[in-house]
């Protein structure tokens, strides 16, 4: 509800994708520029997000898989700097992130990323280092330190 109320004050198009308890109530709520989709596949889903000026979240996630799957597709972010968010954006480089949950805070942060210019490379390549293979790599390596140090 709280980007609904940011992009009704804005001429800028939001898309909000996905089904949930209050969607029907959100969508009484937004103008003409906000856009609501049902649930898609995942391919959709990056389809949209590939193609995005940016990806914004207002929430709180413990990892936040849904910005480092933004940033894989070279697509900033803006969040809310708290959860995931603060471990896997980095403000001003593979995005912008607010520090609090208001619409003053969101706006600025919206007019702050439109005076930016982004690298889409370096935002997918950071991505890169949340990716299973580096888990797996960085996994491996350890047990293999551990290992030789019992030895």
């Amino acid at each position: 509800d709280l980007l609904i109320e940011v992009f009704n004050s804005l001429e800028e198009t939001l898309y909000i994708i996905g089904d949930g308890a209050i969607k029907k109530s959100l969508m009484l709520k937004a103008k003409d520029n906000i856009k609501f989709f049902d649930f898609l596949d995942s391919k959709s889903v990056m389809e949209f997000v590939s193609k995005a000026k940016a990806f914004i979240h207002a929430g709180v996630e413990d990892f936040g898989i849904a910005l480092v799957e933004a940033q894989s597709c070279g697509t900033p972010v803006i969040a809310f700097d708290q959860g995931g968010a603060s471990e896997t954006v980095i403000d001003g480089l593979t995005g912008i992130l607010f520090k609090s949950q208001s619409k003053n805070e969101i706006l600025a942060a919206i007019h702050r990323f439109k005076k930016m210019n982004f690298d889409y490379q370096k935002i997918s390549d950071h991505a890169n280092q949340f990716s299973e293979i580096h888990f797996q790599n960085k996994f491996q390596k350890f047990v293999e330190s551990k290992i030789k140090e019992l030895e």
